[in-house]
């Protein structure tokens, strides 16, 4: 495997882990506004 192969591959690992790491703290938000609102 190509060295910019390489790099694209960990930059679409970082993005999708990056993605998920923030989706879920979006949604620990709303569950804790949710529990502090009502």
């Amino acid at each position: 495997m190509d060295t910019v192969g390489m790099i694209k591959n960990e930059l679409v690992k970082f993005f999708a882990s990056s993605r998920i790491f923030i989706y879920g703290g979006a949604i620990l938000l709303f569950i804790l506004a949710d529990n502090i609102v009502f």
